[in-house]
């Protein structure tokens, strides 16, 4: 995958939320249409899927 500039903080949020221990995880991604939502959650499916 792609390097995201930009969202390391967002991805490391989403990877520490993910993956963490406890109940089963959900997150939510909002905002405006067009910002990365959608990449911004591959990226971070990719990267934990060798968790």
């Amino acid at each position: 995958m792609p390097d995201f500039p930009g969202r390391e903080k967002e991805i490391g949020a989403l990877r520490d939320h993910l993956t963490g221990s406890g109940a089963t995880p959900i997150c939510v991604i909002s905002g405006q249409g067009g910002v990365g939502k959608s990449s911004l959650a591959l990226r971070t499916a990719h990267e934990i899927a060798h968790h």
